[in-house]
């Protein structure tokens, strides 16, 4: 008995996915590039997301995360009620850290230090003006503690 030869032609190419697009289309994602629309709308949909957790997050007592997810989110979108929101909010703060004995203000050095930061940020990427008014009494707060000292 003899086993009959097939010939089975067949080609075969391979490259190597460096930057995940085949494994982003299996995943049902793109290959990384999105029209300026879509890219608009994503960004739309994220900073929606940003604002309702910045809503979920609000506390009088800690207006911090709310402040912080409200900066976020205009990061991706520009929204004059989540700026306006956020302004209030900092006000708010830096009424509440006057109002500090000394211990307690030291102990909010990090956190200050920090919103100081996030609004440098946001007046370099053009998010906030300059001449924000919590901007600059974050700085005269942490020039006044000494707290910008290395």
């Amino acid at each position: 008995m003899t086993v009959p030869d097939y010939l089975i032609e067949a080609q075969i190419s391979w490259e190597p996915d460096l930057w995940g697009r085949i494994s982003r289309a299996v995943e049902g994602g793109t290959d990384g590039f999105l029209s300026n629309e879509a890219t608009t709308a994503k960004r739309a949909e994220i900073a929606a997301m940003l604002r309702k957790q910045a809503a979920e997050l609000a506390d009088p007592a800690n207006p911090v995360p709310e402040m912080l997810r409200l900066a976020e989110s205009l990061v991706y979108e520009r929204n004059e009620e989540a700026f306006e929101r956020g302004e209030r909010l900092a006000n708010q703060y830096m009424t509440s850290l006057q109002q500090l004995p000394a211990d307690k203000l030291a102990a909010k050095k990090d956190e200050v230090r920090h919103l100081r930061d996030v609004c440098k940020y946001m007046v370099k990427f053009n998010l906030m003006p300059g001449d924000f008014e919590p901007k600059a009494q974050l700085e005269q707060l942490i020039k006044a503690q000494q707290w910008d000292k290395k």
